[in-house]
C-alpha cells in the first residue's frame, strides 16, 4: 500500500473500538449530503469511497516518543491509548504547543491499524442508531447512553459543520483490523 493512499484519519474512540475488536464500525458523512432527488440506495453506494474489499491505513493522533537519527527507531505514542509516556526514561520531542501531532498530520510510519472494509451501508445516523438499539434490546440504558455519548463526541470532532442532531446521511463502514503493530510502538518496526 502507498503511503499516499487510503488514508483514513480517526478519532480516538474510533481506535480504541479498532484496537479492543477484530471488527468495528466507523461512521463517516456522505459528501455532499444526498438531496430528495437522489437518495436512492444503488446511486449512493455507487458514490461511496469505501468499496468493500478495500485497505485503509489508519491515522491518529500521536505524540513522537523519541527519535534517532534513523526514522526506523522512532517510538510513538497514541492519545487513544490515554498513556502518552512509555516509561520514565523517554524524552519527547514536541511537535506543536501540546506536544501532539493531530491525526490529519500522522505520518505513514507511525500506522499501527490497517482495516479493510467488509461492507459500507447508508442511512441517517439517528436512524442507524435506533436499528442498533432495536437488535441490542438487552443493553441498559447507562450503558446505552454511554455508547451514544461516544457516537456523538467521535462525530463532533470531525464533523463540525453538520451536526449530528441534523440527522445526516452517513456511509457506515463495517470493518475488520487486518493489521496491528503493538511491537512498532515499543520497537519503532514496519507499518501493519
Amino acid at each position: 500500500m502507498e503511503e499516499k493512499e487510503n488514508k483514513l484519519i480517526c478519532s480516538d474512540g474510533e481506535v480504541q473500538r479498532l484496537l479492543y475488536s477484530h471488527k468495528a464500525f466507523i461512521i463517516r458523512p456522505i459528501e455532499p449530503q444526498p438531496s430528495t432527488e437522489n437518495r436512492d440506495g444503488a446511486q449512493l453506494l455507487f458514490l461511496c469511497p469505501y468499496k468493500a474489499g478495500s485497505q485503509w491505513w489508519i491515522a491518529e493522533t500521536i505524540c513522537l516518543a523519541a527519535k534517532s537519527n534513523s526514522k526506523k527507531s522512532e517510538l510513538f505514542c497514541y492519545r487513544a491509548d490515554k498513556a502518552l509516556v512509555p516509561n520514565e526514561k523517554v524524552r519527547f520531542e514536541l511537535p506543536n504547543k501540546k506536544g501532539l501531532l493531530p491525526a490529519s498530520k500522522c505520518p505513514f510510519s507511525a500506522s499501527r491499524l490497517l482495516i479493510e472494509v467488509n461492507k459500507a451501508k447508508q442511512n441517517r445516523i439517528k436512524d442507524w442508531l435506533v436499528e442498533i438499539r432495536e437488535k441490542k434490546s438487552g443493553i441498559d440504558s447507562h450503558t446505552w447512553n454511554l455508547f451514544i455519548d461516544s457516537i456523538k463526541e467521535d462525530w463532533q470532532i470531525f464533523n463540525t459543520d453538520l451536526p449530528f442532531d441534523k440527522n445526516p446521511w452517513v456511509w457506515i463502514l463495517d470493518v475488520c483490523v487486518m493489521g496491528k503493530s503493538e511491537q512498532r510502538v515499543a520497537r519503532g518496526s514496519n507499518r501493519p
